[in-house]
């Protein structure tokens, strides 16, 4: 079934695509279900109660779960909060569809229009409290009153940070500007601390620099706050990436219990010591906590990696109607089919995350034919040796999409070289090779089990 939202998108509720001239999107079941809601009712106000009933008919889930929904369809549909194209906040009632459904009149309230100005300063300070809230970055220490435009460009930059991932470089400008005219100011270091390990490890040629900057503020904010739990956070987060001192990086990291994010990186670092059943743990807990916790895949890849494949299918097909658009959920699919053993349907996957990646037919038709003549080890083969685009699809980046690309292709000493530079390089996901099960042919090599004493993990 198939419906014209606006003179541009066309919603295909049986495939959950929206489709324009240029391009096809894949959705979530829920994104969906919230499309038609929210276009069905074009000029008048969904209310956020209806969405609750429609999205979640049968869940206990609290307001919050509206505002992550609302955000990802607003990146989806590359819309502005401050000037939207589609999606209106309207203060205290819910949401607008701006744009008219072919065929049907909408009715344009004058006194929105007048007041657009408050209401979107409205939304970016709901979704900057929304973020600390979910994500639990923040702080609840109070502060004075910050000047006013100090507290813009937190704000500012605390939105960006959670709804708009690679605007990092603008929300640490934000940021530095705030930390000169405030300085020692718990918030505002805070988001230092946040957004310059993710720049610690995305920076590219200013990674280094990045590093020294992040140490330096994270000592700021442990001094002025020796219990500070996004602290505590980041310094385990360190710990265990960048130094491996894992003894330590564990007390820190139960030091900063409280939130959903700490939850999710404490279970993930636990996953990599092979602490399956505590792991799980966290990240239920996270769950209970995160609003969009239950969409997450973060229980089955517990369960693919303590190769329990049935349970994780479970929890896979618990997610089938909320997430078959998903990513990551492709992601997943696609590993845990390989590990059961069923070559077609993870090429299957494989071949489906290759087209929302970027490939091309011509691609799909080469890695193809590889995968008809010697399985999935030729589709590796194809993607170790033939291609060049290496584009993202669920496979980390190079080295690390290289090392376990090698292995599935055969090549044990290539794997380890690859595994070798992913280390030099500090890639944070060499951390999970111990318990990633793509990596078990290769555990009884001499050079795998030195690069696991290099990294203080063991099998």
């Amino acid at each position: 079934m198939k419906q014209q939202l606006c003179k541009k998108w066309t919603l295909d509720k049986t495939t959950c695509r929206l489709i324009s001239r240029t391009e096809t999107l894949e959705l979530e079941q829920k994104q969906v279900v919230a499309l038609t809601l929210l276009s069905g009712n074009a000029g008048n106000v969904t209310k956020k109660s209806d969405i609750l009933d429609a999205v979640w008919p049968d869940t206990v889930v609290s307001e919050d779960a509206i505002y992550v929904l609302i955000n990802s369809l607003r990146n989806i549909l590359n819309d502005n909060v401050r000037n939207p194209e589609y999606i209106k906040t309207i203060s205290g009632k819910g949401y607008l569809w701006l744009k008219p459904v072919i065929g049907k009149r909408q009715r344009v309230l004058g006194y929105e229009v007048r007041r657009l100005g408050i209401f979107c300063m409205m939304v970016v300070v709901a979704c900057a409290a929304y973020y600390e809230k979910v994500s639990g970055l923040y702080s609840s220490e109070k502060n004075h009153e910050l000047p006013y435009q100090v507290k813009q460009d937190l704000i500012k930059a605390r939105y960006l940070l959670a709804n708009h991932p690679g605007s990092e470089t603008e929300a640490l400008s934000l940021l530095k500007s705030a930390d000169a005219l405030e300085p020692n100011n718990a918030s505002i270091l805070e988001s230092l601390v946040s957004v310059l390990f993710i720049k610690s490890i995305h920076g590219g040629l200013t990674r280094s620099d990045h590093k020294i900057a992040f140490n330096h503020t994270l000592k700021k904010l442990q001094n002025l706050l020796p219990d500070n739990k996004v602290a505590h956070l980041y310094k385990a987060r360190s710990l265990f990436l960048f130094e491996r001192d894992h003894i330590l990086a564990d007390k820190h990291f139960q030091h900063s219990l409280k939130t959903a994010n700490s939850h999710s990186h404490y279970g993930q670092f636990l996953l990599a010591h092979r602490q399956f059943k505590l792991a799980l743990q966290h990240i239920n807990q996270y769950q209970l906590l995160d609003p969009s916790g239950y969409s997450s895949e973060s229980v089955a890849w517990v369960y693919l990696m303590s190769g329990n494949f049935a349970q994780a299918f479970k929890e896979l097909d618990k997610l089938k109607q909320y997430s078959k658009g998903s990513y990551y959920y492709h992601v997943c699919l696609q590993a845990l089919y390989e590990e059961m053993g069923d070559e077609i349907k993870s090429f299957d996957e494989l071949i489906w995350l290759m087209k929302r990646g970027g490939y091309t037919d011509a691609d799909i038709a080469a890695i193809s034919t590889n995968f008809t003549k010697t399985g999935l080890k030729g589709a590796y083969t194809w993607l170790l040796r033939v291609d060049q685009k290496r584009l993202s699809i669920g496979q980390y980046s190079p080295p690390m999409s290289l090392a376990r690309y090698a292995v599935s292709a055969g090549d044990p000493k290539l794997a380890i070289s690859y595994l070798q530079q992913a280390v030099a390089q500090q890639q944070p996901s060499v951390m999970w090779v111990a318990t990633d099960p793509k990596f078990n042919a290769i555990h009884n090599e001499p050079d795998f089990i030195s690069l696991l004493k290099t990294l203080n993990l063991s099998i």
